[in-house]
């Protein structure tokens, strides 16, 4: 069959927007969806011409007499045409829509029609409402409306009438305009397509925000609500020029929540994979509770502090989903740990930015707590500041001795040691030990506040099994804490240590001799690349420097001891340390 088009009366285009905003044009690619009374199948029909009117062709059922058909193609999601609720159709309007200047998304803006007999004519009628932009502004890469009230986007059910409500998939209460390939928009009018307003419905704390490709961001927020009467079907909605909207400052919330990734460590995550955001906000002289609950189910939480703003973590929150801690701005933000976060059954935490520390007199940050049937999976700290003055980081109950981490990444992070402490501590007794596969240790600080030597650990497990762990630990400083061994185990698979710092005060006896590898077991570890590893300092008298113990250093470049500090500045109030001349590829590179 083929279906003579047109659109309803005023409405504005379909897949192209003419220059008045308001006039109907195809461009003779589009792809409806035409559904038959014969069954619930839905065909594909394609447009003929371009024009302000066109024809579909495609196959129906032979016997079939009432037709619904959908624009765009793609968006139709489920009909049933035995549904008692008005014979709805299920589909979809995205949240993140691709940004065409001078117009909108084609693949967002649905349009429903219906015929009655075999005249094979249709007449569309949109079922949305269009937010009018004029970006304005340099380096623009997103647009981005939010409300608390009513839903911009996701999954809808539609009656021909049109009528919109909520489907049965996910809704939005926010909408992102944006290229595909992230580039930024040219300067110009933009259309985001959004349900409309049914009667006496409203739009509360109405925000617009922009977002450039430095993770600026810009927002304005409507003085009073919008109305039906400004967002019915069909109608335009002006919201002016970014120029008048306010730059504020970095969000790494509204980045992820444009659709961009955000990475944590060697992992990165993206909206449309991982999920939906939570924006955490601490007012300023207030400290804000992370909600336990959402620790434990699964959440992406962006903590942004306003002002002295911090959080705290209050209660025992046990991981066991994929949880995520992240600072919205390139600042560090406070967490007071009153508890410890308990690491369990194939859980994974990732965190990046947060201030840790501890209040509660704990024994550790976190915790292998949880009697499960399985160990954590994954941890993740990123360009965050632990102060471990009377803890270790990670530890290990003794009646969870069979559970462990597989894989540990810690990378760009300060660790300030306020007494001898170990950031993975893990009992010589522990029969889960072989669940430990994997230790990256890259580009950390692990340093002592109080001006004496303080002995301490990376990885300190002491006990006579485990073989399978592979460890890199590249590019750190350990400045006066270094130990008879600041990464101890049984054995490990594979090795790999390059550009690494070791510095202690004159006199400093480290109970041994000062090393990075202490292996329980005498043996030659089987894949090893270590090399170009300084030392700085003068030991206590019997003691030197070396980087493992002889019986299983084959292979290591040897620990060169510096005549002259590789060390310019430091600042171990802020974390803040400076190589030398000629030592710059040393420690840190960021």
């Amino acid at each position: 069959m083929t279906f003579n088009v047109r659109m309803e009366g005023d409405a504005f285009s379909k897949a192209v927007l003419n220059s008045d905003g308001r006039t109907v044009s195809w461009d003779g690619t589009e792809k409806i969806a035409v559904i038959d009374d014969i069954n619930n199948d839905i065909h594909e029909f394609d447009a003929n011409v371009s024009g302000d009117n066109t024809s579909f062709s495609g196959y129906v059922n032979t016997d079939a007499s009432e037709f619904v058909a959908v624009y765009p193609y793609s968006a139709i999601a489920e009909y049933n045409s035995e549904d008692s609720d008005g014979r709805p159709i299920y589909a979809e309007v995205p949240n993140i829509q691709e940004a065409v200047l001078g117009s909108f998304d084609p693949s967002a803006a649905l349009y429903v029609a219906q015929s009655s007999s075999r005249d094979a004519k249709f007449e569309f009628k949109a079922a949305f409402a269009l937010l009018k932009v004029n970006v304005d502004r340099d380096n623009v890469v997103a647009i981005i409306a939010e409300n608390t009230r009513n839903n911009f986007a996701g999954s809808i059910k539609m009656n021909v009438s049109p009528s919109v409500s909520n489907g049965t998939g996910t809704v939005y209460k926010n909408i992102t305009l944006r290229k595909s390939d992230g580039s930024v928009l040219e300067k110009g009018i933009y259309y985001m397509v959004v349900r409309y307003l049914g009667s006496s419905s409203v739009y509360e704390n109405f925000k617009l925000s922009y977002l450039t490709d430095s993770a600026v961001y810009g927002q304005r927020t409507a003085s009073e609500s919008i109305s039906d009467e400004l967002l019915c079907r069909k109608a335009v909605l002006n919201l002016g020029s970014l120029t008048d909207v306010s730059e504020i400052g970095k969000s790494y919330y509204y980045s992820y929540l444009s659709g961009f990734d955000v990475k944590i460590g060697s992992h990165t995550i993206n909206r449309k994979v991982d999920g939906d955001p939570i924006l955490l906000t601490s007012a300023n002289g207030s400290t804000t509770a992370i909600n336990k609950s959402n620790l434990e189910s699964g959440c992406i939480y962006f903590l942004k502090a306003v002002g002295t703003g911090n959080f705290k973590n209050a209660n025992n929150p046990t991981i066991t989903n994929k949880t995520y801690l992240i600072s919205d701005t390139d600042d560090e933000v406070d967490v007071a740990m009153e508890n410890v976060f308990n690491l369990a059954d194939n859980g994974e935490l990732y965190m990046k930015g947060l201030h840790m520390t501890m209040t509660g007199g704990k024994t550790s940050f976190f915790s292998i707590n949880k009697n499960t049937s399985k160990s954590m999976k994954i941890f993740v700290m990123d360009g965050c500041r632990i102060e471990q003055s009377m803890a270790n980081m990670i530890s290990t109950s003794s009646s969870y001795k069979e559970y462990g981490v597989e894989n540990i990444e810690l990378v760009n992070n300060r660790f300030a040691i306020g007494v001898a402490a170990n950031l993975v501590n893990i009992t010589s007794s522990y029969t889960g030990i072989s669940e430990y596969k994997s230790i990256r240790f890259v580009n950390n600080y692990v340093y002592s506040t109080t001006g004496i030597n303080l002995p301490s650990t990376v990885f300190n497990y002491t006990g006579n099994t485990g073989d399978e762990m592979e460890a890199v630990v590249n590019n750190n400083i350990f400045y006066n804490v270094v130990n008879g061994g600041n990464f101890k185990h049984n054995t490990l698979k594979s090795a790999e240590a390059n550009y690494n710092v070791f510095w202690a005060v004159d006199g400093t006896d480290p109970g041994a001799n000062a090393k990075l590898w202490s292996m329980k077991t005498k043996a030659v570890i089987g894949s090893v690349s270590v090399d170009h590893n300084i030392a700085y300092g003068t030991l206590a008298e019997g003691r030197s420097w070396t980087i493992a113990d002889s019986t299983t250093n084959t292979g290591m470049g040897s620990l060169q001891v510096e005549s002259t500090n590789p060390l310019a500045l430091v600042d171990v109030d802020n974390g803040t340390f400076i190589m030398a001349s000629g030592y710059e590829k040393y420690g840190p590179q960021f």
